[in-house]
Formats: structure tokens, sequence, C-alpha cells
């Protein structure tokens, strides 16, 4: 099963566009070589598969960075990290590149939460963390990782650094409910830059930035608002001034739901300034007018209870990207809790029905909460984050290669097996939705009382 997917990059050394990294925080790192169709596991030895981001050179395609731990979003299923890895031979092997004394890892770098390198020079690398202690941190090596260079610190979580195009030199930093950060140095020193904080009433959660491919003085924000509230900011001058873009309806923006601070993505069309996609329980794509009011339309529909518009992707998005095809024409790139997606090349990508395609075939990253062994037999039952419960088959010492049923939806959580009859079991999902079965897995039967479903604790 495929799980959290929070970053993909598309490689360089490919100019089909159709070999892609993908960083999984349950599964650790996955490469395809065809577009998705099938995928190999990079992470095997890694000491920690919590990969939430990652990074490739251009002038050294072979070189690629992973960032691990996910603390910094605050989702009670988030897998803590072991620093910053490094790969010199295209992900077959990884180094961890973190600063240690006496072998334990700079807590200062337990939690990577993004890593950007510089397209023209593999060795300068930036890196946003979160230390136990609340402290964030941006940090910068000029040498590949060797040493580094405390470049920023906060008491704000820092959870995002972007670049612009076409030089490593502007460089952009998101930062949950503060100011954005930006450096005109490659990441040597950081400012804050007037925004939105001003302007968006109350308070405000994670904000994430995306950056023109044309210009780097075009950034979008998407911000997390009060409740449901959301929010997208545009500057056109590098973050001197910011614009709010609102409904050009007048209706107030929900996109990201209550979900803003788990799942928030954002990218720009790759050929049009004026057309931003952004991500959190489904995908939207919004067009900005010349007043900076925008019209939106959505993409996806995966709780199908809109429009059954692409109701095959996944919901909760974590990364969109594009895949220049030339003429014009571009793929969306998708991370989200079922894995990978991808849109076919056409001129408007996702707006019709059928065009996103999943990406899924041997890509198992999904995150398990619980696991329990049938009695008698190796037969086994999982339950996993955000898809549901799993049981292997009967009659079958279970491999790698078992083909599990799905048995139960929502979360699959905690599951248990009797210890003395094959055939009890039961699993559930979340606000304690409780099913168990009599027959080995046959059939499910509900099993929760109204009191118990209004005490779930998530």
């Amino acid at each position: 099963m495929p799980g959290r997917t929070r970053a993909v990059v598309v490689d360089a050394a490919d100019v089909s566009g159709n070999t892609w990294y993908a960083a999984s925080v349950g599964g650790g790192i996955w490469k395809t070589t065809d577009e998705g169709a099938t995928w190999a596991s990079l992470s095997e030895d890694m000491e920690n598969i919590a990969v939430v981001s990652i990074a490739q050179s251009a002038n050294s395609p072979s070189t690629l960075y992973a960032a691990t731990g996910e603390s910094w979003v605050g989702n009670i299923d988030a897998i803590d990290g072991s620093g910053i890895f490094k790969s010199t031979d295209g992900g077959a092997n990884w180094v961890n590149i973190s600063p240690k004394t006496l072998g334990v890892i700079d807590e200062k770098f337990v939690q990577v939460s993004r890593v950007i390198t510089d397209s023209s020079n593999s060795d300068i690398v930036v890196i946003s963390t979160m230390a136990p202690d609340g402290w964030s941190y941006i940090f910068k090596s000029v040498d590949g990782g060797i040493t580094w260079t405390e470049a920023k610190k906060s008491s704000k979580r820092i959870q995002q650094v972007v670049q612009g195009p076409n030089s490593f030199d502007t460089l952009y930093a998101g930062v949950r409910n503060s100011n954005v950060l930006k450096s005109v140095d490659a990441g040597s020193t950081w400012n804050e830059v007037t925004i939105y904080s001003s302007s968006v009433s109350g308070n405000f959660n994670r904000a994430e930035l995306a950056v023109s491919h044309n210009t780097a003085d075009v950034v979008y924000a998407a911000l997390e608002g009060n409740s449901t509230s959301s929010h997208l900011y545009v500057t056109f001058n590098g973050g001197s001034s910011w614009t709010a873009a609102d409904n050009k309806n007048g209706t107030s923006d929900t996109w990201l739901q209550t979900m803003g601070w788990y799942a928030n993505t954002i990218a720009v069309h790759p050929y049009n300034d004026s057309i931003v996609y952004t991500g959190s329980i489904d995908i939207y794509k919004s067009t900005i007018d010349s007043l900076i009011y925008k019209n939106s339309i959505h993409l996806t529909d995966g709780y199908n209870d809109i429009d059954s518009l692409n109701t095959n992707v996944h919901v909760d998005h974590h990364f969109l990207g594009v895949i220049k095809d030339g003429g014009g024409k571009f793929r969306i790139l998708n991370g989200n809790d079922g894995g990978v997606a991808v849109s076919k090349s056409i001129t408007n990508p996702g707006e019709n029905d059928g065009d996103f395609t999943i990406k899924n075939a041997g890509y198992n990253t999904s995150q398990a909460y619980g696991a329990d062994k049938i009695k008698g037999s190796n037969r086994y039952i999982s339950g996993f984050q955000d898809n549901g419960t799993w049981v292997s088959p009967k009659g079958e010492n279970a491999s790698s290669s078992s083909d599990y049923t799905y048995q139960i939806g929502g979360d699959g959580f905690e599951v248990i097996t009797h210890w003395d009859n094959p055939d009890s079991m039961m699993g559930g999902y979340q606000n304690n939705g409780f099913y168990r079965s009599l027959d080995g897995g046959d059939s499910w039967y509900y099993s929760t009382t109204s009191d118990m479903r209004n005490n779930g604790p998530f």
C-alpha cells in the first residue's frame, strides 16, 4: 500500500521527465524510471526512512540530499528523523551528513523540514530544521555537507525553504505564524520581508510558498488562517509588498478546510505566473486577474462530495510540482497520503475527469499504525495511516509478494487477533469506528456504540 508522500523530484538527468525520486514519510526514498509504472526502493540501508524532502542539483544529478523527520508539522502520526542524508551515486548508498558529537547527532538537525541545493553547484546546500526545544534554524553548507553554518535562528517554526529560478542567490523561507524570510546571498543571511501578518485577521498558522518559474520576484503564499479560513497572497516585487488574492465573487476561501496545518502545498503554472495550483484535501487551480481577484476551480474530488471529478486521486495533498514537456505543455506531479499521482500532458492538466493517473504499483510505503499475527499461521493483519486495514490471504505464508486484501476503510489504526481463535479479529478507524470478523476476515461487522463514537480521541 502506498502512503504519505511529502516530496517528489523529477530527475534532471532524464529529459523525458519520466524518472522521479519520491520521499515517503513512512517508507523512505523510491525511484521510478517509467513515470511510476514500477518503483524501486533506494533506502533499504538508511537508518531512518521518515523522508520529507529531497534535493538534486542539475549540474550533478547523481548527488542527492534527503531530509528526515516530520515533527515540524505537528501531526500525531509524525515520525521523528535522524538528520540530513547524502548520496553521490543516484541514491544507491546514503551517508548521514548531520553534525555529530561523539556519534550523537546535533539536536538542531534531527528534524529537517526542507532541503534545497544550487542547480549549478551541488556542494551548496540550504536546509530548514526544528530542534526538540522548539527553536527553528536555517543552515547552509558550501562543501556538500562536510561543515554547516547557522544562518538563522527563530522562535517561530521555519517549515520551508524555496529557491528562485535561474539563480540560487534569491531564497525564501516560510515561517509558521510569522513573516516570510528572504535571502539574496544564497542563504548566508536572512531578513524578514513585509507580508500578510498585518492583513490577516487574527493569527495564521502554516505558510507554504511557491516561486514563479520565470522570475524570483513573483511568489505566492498559501496561508492557513483561523478555523477553516484559507488565504492566498502574492507578491510581484520580491516580497516588498503583498496582496491578497480574494475570490472574485466575494466568498470566503476554504480550500484548506481544517487541514492546512497538515496538508498544504502550492505550485505556480510553469508558463503563466497568473495561474497557481493549491492542494490540501483536494487540488484547486486559481487564476489571478489584473485586479488581483481570483477565480478557482477544483481538479480533484477525493471524497466524492463535490461533482465526482478525478475521485481516483487520494485526499490530503503534501506536494505539487510540474513536469515541463515543451511547447507550453506540462504535467502536474502530486504527492499525497495515498502515494503519487500525475496528470496527462495536455494544455490544461487535471481539468478533465480521468486526467490524473495513480502511479503506485509497487510503491509500498504506507505507515503501519498497528499489526498482529493470526494464531497458528504466518498470516497478518495491519492498519495503515489513511489507507485502511489489510489482511494477508488465507492458506499462504505471507511474504513481500503477498496480495493483501482491503478490509476496513479510513485511517487504519491498531488491530488485534484472538489469542486462541484464528477466525476472530478486530480493526478500526478514526472516531472509534471498530469492526470485528468472526470468520477469518471474510466478513466484518460494525461493533461501535454511539457513545464510543462521540468520545473518539481522533
